[in-house]
């Protein structure tokens, strides 16, 4: 064999090398006899049970283009390991991607075999700064109100709902159980009746009057409310009409809410929470935590797409947009599997085509694939690594978020682990994005805040010290 040609494209190097007509008559010989042996075993001729049809038989059956496409198999791994050892590959420094494509490219020219290897390139890409980024983030900081409102919160689903006392009166936020009957002109109308309806008396879920001439009612009385519908209301027909609602009281009762101490504390069932100053202190964590989660979601946003339009790059070999483009598409099924939907149906509620659908997810691919050569090139220029023993302990963490067999989870994170590095290296540059440009201001504020400067008067200089009288 001998290497007569080398062609570098964007996205793809090819080396065309030429075998000598024995190299390919032994390959064509050994696939003519192995496409024989196949066609043997299936062939039906009379005299011969299937499978014993001998040898000799079988070959006159081959078909010379299933012989052809055998020859190209059994040749190709030789072509390759001899295109791999010359120096015109060796010292090549471009990334190829997978295996390399193969092709016998003078098919009618059995006496001078020539083939081609291609092999797909990783594109190059060049990006601008990313140290002059200005990202809009929220504040961090927990506030007392924020604590207040989660506890409150908490506070509300461990109330118990207690029957008041004989003789009580109805009261605002208590809950009271009654029937009524509504009429307007003295004629019912739709929706204007119920038994043993609960309202919470100060909800505002009835139109205004209601549940305020309801106050001072006690158990088993009844009451007939004069009442208009707001000019406004939802229903057209009864907005602005006067209405008598008649109704009567069934049962009153009052929401008991326990008292904020350490005992509350303890019936949330929180691990290491036994005090009421410890669980504060836990809400505080996990407002926070939210918040970060949050914080990174948006800066991860402002980010990538600063990155994407600050970045130029290379052909992208097909073979690697199809690949991305396939996970992408199994990853949107699987989500609507989950929903009980099929494509044609998501094409039909987004009112698309499945043209416009794969054109759509083609660029997402072409974003996809930048985006993770960008996250590589600046993960390269600023020495972000991820340890094996780091990404192990990232495959405990993550295996938490997922459903299902725990068990299954961690262990295909753990056979994965280029791909929760890939995850974890994609997340540590972003932090260093975060926290490189973190003091970064827009340019309105920069000047606005040096005019200040400017305008505010100068400090004048300490006097110095005069010096001490000669005696």
């Amino acid at each position: 064999m001998k290497l007569i040609e080398k062609n570098q494209l964007l996205s793809k190097i090819i080396f065309l090398v030429q075998a000598t007509e024995q190299e390919w008559k032994e390959a064509s010989d050994k696939a003519f006899d192995n496409v024989a042996k196949k066609v043997a075993q299936k062939l039906k001729l009379p005299g011969f049970r299937k499978g014993k049809v001998p040898l000799t038989e079988a070959k006159k059956y081959v078909d010379n283009i299933e012989v052809y496409k055998s020859a190209v198999k059994l040749i190709a791994p030789d072509v390759i390991k001899f295109v791999e050892q010359t120096s015109e590959f060796k010292d090549d420094d471009s990334e190829t991607i997978d295996v390399p494509s193969f092709a016998l490219e003078n098919i009618d020219d059995p006496q001078n075999p020539i083939f081609s290897v291609s092999y797909d390139i990783y594109p190059s890409v060049t990006i601008s700064k990313y140290d002059d980024l200005v990202l809009y983030l929220p504040n961090l900081a927990v506030s007392e109100t924020e604590i207040e409102n989660e506890i409150t919160h908490a506070q509300k689903r461990l109330s118990k709902t207690v029957e008041k006392v004989e003789n009580a009166v109805i009261e605002k936020g208590d809950i009271a159980t009654f029937s009524f009957f509504g009429k307007i002109d003295n004629q019912p109308f739709e929706g204007g009746a119920a038994e043993s309806f609960d309202l919470e008396i100060g909800s505002n879920q009835f139109i205004p009057g209601f549940e305020e001439q309801m106050l001072g009612l006690k158990k088993g009385e009844e009451k007939s409310l004069d009442l208009v519908f707001p000019k406004d209301y939802h229903v057209e027909s009864l907005a602005n009409k006067p209405v008598v609602f008649d109704v009567k009281i069934s049962k009153i009762s009052t929401v008991v809410v326990p008292a904020l101490d350490d005992d509350f504390a303890k019936q949330l069932n929180l691990k290491d929470v036994e005090t009421y100053d410890q669980l504060k202190a836990r809400i505080s964590d996990l407002i926070l935590k939210a918040k970060k989660e949050n914080y990174n979601e948006m800066a991860t946003q402002q980010i990538t797409s600063a990155l994407l339009s600050r970045s130029t790059i290379t052909e992208i070999p097909q073979t690697l947009l199809d690949r991305e483009f396939t996970t992408l598409e199994q990853q949107i099924k699987i989500r609507l599997n989950e929903m009980g939907v099929d494509l044609k149906k998501y094409l039909e509620i987004t009112n698309k085509s499945e043209e416009e659908f794969r054109a759509g997810l083609y660029e997402q691919a072409k974003d996809t694939i930048k985006l993770a050569l960008v996250i590589s090139k600046i993960a390269d220029e600023q020495n972000i690594e991820v340890s094996d023993e780091e990404a192990k302990e990232k495959t405990l963490e993550m295996a938490q978020y997922y459903a299902g067999d725990q068990e299954l989870t961690n262990k295909y994170l753990a056979e994965n682990l280029e791909l929760v590095k890939e995850f974890t290296t994609h997340r540590k540059v972003m932090d260093f994005i975060i926290e490189l440009n973190k003091n970064n201001k827009p340019a309105e504020e920069e000047t606005e805040a040096k005019e200040e400067k400017a305008t505010k008067p100068a400090k004048k200089a300490a006097a110095k010290p005069k010096p001490k009288a000669k005696k």
